[in-house]
């Protein structure tokens, strides 16, 4: 679920700059680090929906300032 949310906030990042021209584009890389992590995480499952969790939050959050 944490991948669905960085992938559509990315679309909304890419989307931004478009229209408005603003300089987000090591915003959206860092958030395209971030999914990279999460493809390949093997870990702790717990520790991974505990993360899960807080990126669905930052992505909301970001979301809404966008």
């Amino acid at each position: 679920m944490a991948y669905a949310a960085i992938t559509c906030l990315m679309r909304t990042i890419q989307q931004s700059i478009q229209l408005t021209g603003c300089n987000l584009q090591s915003f959206y890389e860092k958030f395209k680090s971030l999914r990279a992590i999460l493809e390949k995480h093997t870990g702790d499952l717990d520790a991974l929906k505990s993360l899960e969790a807080e990126i669905i939050e930052l992505v909301c959050t970001t979301e809404d300032i966008l």
